[in-house]
């Protein structure tokens, strides 16, 4: 995360620094994550959905999930299931949670949309991606 000139950049186009790939789609949903944590048994907690691809997702939690959990993401009878990849604490706004989502896991705007979506890449012909210039998908 950081600050720029037009605000907080939570997920962007590029490399970022953990090498971990950017996201098409910038959002915000409230979601239930569910896991297993060691010594503690079943946890359930809220998170924002923050960007999510096809097989990725952005989480930011009030609490930590330690890096190679598995998750359970839901929302309005959907799930996603995958592993927290990266766990990285920020004073302000609370822990981001980086998700590989499972093979057969996979995201699509068809099987669950996010009130508030924002397309930042279309299309993905040769691992390329143009910009949306902010249209709403």
């Amino acid at each position: 995360m950081k600050v720029g000139q037009f605000g907080l950049v939570l997920a962007q186009y590029g490399s970022m620094p953990n090498g971990v790939r950017s996201f098409a789609y910038l959002c915000s949903e409230l979601v239930t994550v569910e896991y297993v944590a060691a010594n503690e048994g079943c946890r359930s907690r809220i998170a924002n959905l923050e960007a999510i691809d096809d097989d990725k997702a952005m989480l930011l939690a009030e609490g930590p999930i330690a890096t190679g959990t598995h998750v359970r993401i839901s929302c309005h009878g959907a799930d996603l299931c995958g592993v927290v990849e990266g766990c990285n604490a920020d004073d302000l706004l609370g822990y981001s949670l980086e998700i590989t989502l499972d093979p057969w896991s996979r995201w699509t705007e068809s099987w669950f949309r996010p009130e508030h979506l924002l397309a930042l890449w279309q299309g993905m012909e040769s691992g390329s991606r143009t910009a949306s210039h902010g249209r709403a998908a």
